[in-house]
This record gives C-alpha cells, structure tokens and sequence, in this order.
C-alpha cells in the first residue's frame, strides 16, 4: 500500500499530440493541460509504473532532428524518476501508448 504522496507529471510532444497530464496519487486528482481531470490515478498509476519500470531513464536518437518526445516524471517517497526520450522508444512503449488511449489521453 502507498503512504507517500506521489507525483506523475507526463506529457507526449508530436505534430500530432501535446499535453502535459499532472496526478496527484493521494488525492485521487489529476489535472490535464492546468485544467481538472477526472480519472482514477490510482489504476493509472499501477499501471503506469509497471509499464516505465522496464525503461532507461534517457533514450535519444540524436540523428533524428524532428520527432516524437516523451516524458514521465515522478516523484516518490522524496525520491525523483525521469524517463525522457526523443526518437527512440523503449520496447513496450506501444503499451504506454495505450495506457494514453485507455484514459483518452491521445
């Protein structure tokens, strides 16, 4: 059981996509691009942490210029985990992807 509080800060960045979701773990709260955001950010977040517990904190491919970024930074137990990456995607990113598609997030 979580007792800390968590922070999850996340944002995609495409032609197609950007936002930036915050999620406030214990207060079951999120706020999507600044503005409330109604989910529950505890299933949320089970299952984004099991999906980014298998990433490297830092993937570029710095021979692509234009591209797809990603982030997902979060902030545990006074403890801070980044995982960013630009052009280069850990092998179950689709899974991120639909963990996005599942709470209408892209």
């Amino acid at each position: 059981m979580i007792k800390e509080d968590i922070k999850v800060v996340l944002g995609v960045n495409s032609l197609q996509k950007a936002f930036e979701l915050k999620i406030d773990y214990a207060n079951n709260a999120a706020k999507l691009n600044g503005k409330p955001y109604k989910m529950d950010t505890h299933a949320f977040y089970s299952k984004l942490a099991g999906i980014v517990s298998f990433w490297e904190r830092d993937m570029v491919d710095k021979n692509t210029i234009d591209g797809v970024g990603y982030y997902v930074h979060i902030f545990k137990d006074g403890k801070k985990y980044f995982y960013d990456g630009k052009n280069k995607f850990p092998l179950n990113f689709n899974m991120f992807i639909e963990l996005l598609k599942e709470y209408q997030l892209w």
